[in-house]
């Protein structure tokens, strides 16, 4: 295979799942229209971290922010904001963590709900001017990040299975 062809296959895999992250996540927000959700679109940038790279990861989850807020109306809201927030810090983490190479998908997972977690209670904290309510919305969220993070690094596993041999063609 060429480069030039190995790299339209990686765009055309992270365009695949860019567009999976963002059906999931707007069939997750019809679903569900509270701001606590599992994350399930997140999925999809678990699968590119461990397919095609940090780089890749960092990409499908941009490109679902910008086609979800778009979708909503939110574009360069408080809401996009928060949600970019949340993405960017995801996203880096789960690649140092996986660069650790101590933890499974599912570990890797976990650290991302967490720290997407953590990164939009504290962008939301700044946005508001420090509402008294977010210190105990942390200690839940912070709990609910595991099952949610062991949940979608299942389904990514399952994805990545998948779509793994796929790429190696």
């Amino acid at each position: 295979m060429t480069e030039s062809q190995d790299r339209l296959k990686r765009a055309v895999l992270i365009a695949l799942l860019a567009s999976a992250a963002s059906s999931f996540w707007f069939l997750e927000n019809l679903t569900n229209p509270s701001p606590f959700r599992i994350g399930i679109a997140n999925m999809f940038t678990l699968t590119a971290l461990y397919t095609i790279g940090g780089r890749a990861a960092f990409l499908v989850s941009i490109i679902r922010i910008l086609i979800g807020s778009t979708l909503t109306g939110k574009l360069l809201s408080p809401t996009f904001l928060i949600s970019s927030s949340g993405g960017i810090l995801s996203v880096l983490g789960m690649v140092t963590v996986k660069k650790l190479n101590r933890f499974s998908m599912i570990g890797v997972s976990i650290t991302g709900a967490f720290l997407n977690n953590i990164a939009q209670l504290s962008t939301t904290y700044l946005l508001m001017g420090k509402p008294s309510g977010m210190l105990y919305l942390f200690g839940y969220l912070s709990i609910a990040s595991i099952p949610a993070g062991a949940f979608v690094g299942w389904g990514s596993y399952l994805t990545t299975k998948r779509v793994l041999p796929l790429f190696r063609r």
